[in-house]
């Protein structure tokens, strides 16, 4: 690979990783988070495999 083509793929990487910080991530994984709605109780149980009653 000649020596232009390499700096260029370089600089190229290196600004998606400037971009990419973990400050970044932190921020769209917490916006994401924020955007998810919660699930009901009613919903959580129709997703259980099986439930079992009390004995006691």
């Amino acid at each position: 690979m000649p020596l232009a083509e390499r700096i260029s793929r370089h600089a190229e990487m290196l600004d998606v990783i400037v971009k990419n910080d973990i400050s970044r991530w932190q921020e769209r994984f917490i916006h994401d988070l924020k955007e998810v709605t919660p699930r009901s109780a009613e919903r959580q149980q129709q997703n259980k495999v099986a439930t079992f009653p009390k004995l006691a």
